[in-house]
């Protein structure tokens, strides 16, 4: 079969092959373009709306009161504002928007993407440290894992990430 009918359109398989004989060398440039335009738009939108329900959640109901709902909601901001601006690099990418190749935006984009990445891990670092502390020290758990230590933990990881990202 030489098509794989993906509803909106064909994707030539036998065209491919032609493309990597006349380069001469093994390339996924056609399958690299394909599933960014095709597949990126999908996952930030499944992304966006994912996460903006897990933060509703962990911010507005009963569980905003567990110090680890605070770690996964400002996870799911933080994947949020790198969803923004993935969509802002796949507008760019494919319908030719030139607004971040401007010296402002190119740089605040970047800045976004890395304060982003680094708020995601340090949250998971931070709610893993804690459910440990929950498991393996369990006496020590009304001492260590309050709310006001968590807003702290919390804000000192948006201000590192921030200052090692200027």
């Amino acid at each position: 079969m030489d098509f794989f009918n993906l509803s909106l359109f064909h994707f030539n398989v036998s065209n491919i092959s032609a493309y990597i004989q006349l380069q001469g060398e093994l390339t996924f440039e056609p399958l690299v373009s394909f599933l960014e335009t095709y597949l990126n738009p999908i996952v930030i939108i499944v992304g966006i709306i994912g996460n903006v329900l897990s933060l509703s959640v962990f911010s507005t109901t009963h569980l905003n009161r567990i110090t680890s709902s605070l770690y996964l909601a400002v996870l799911s901001f933080g994947n949020i504002l790198y969803l923004i601006a993935m969509s802002f690099t796949w507008l760019d990418r494919i319908l030719g928007f030139s607004f971040l190749v401007s010296q402002c935006v190119c740089p605040i984009t970047s800045f976004l993407y890395r304060i982003c990445e680094f708020i995601a891990a340090w949250s998971v670092v931070s709610f893993t440290a804690e459910r440990y502390i929950t498991v393996k020290v369990p006496l020590l758990k009304d001492v260590l894992c309050t709310r006001q230590k968590a807003l702290y933990t919390v804000t000192v990881t948006i201000l590192c990430s921030v200052f090692f990202n200027i």
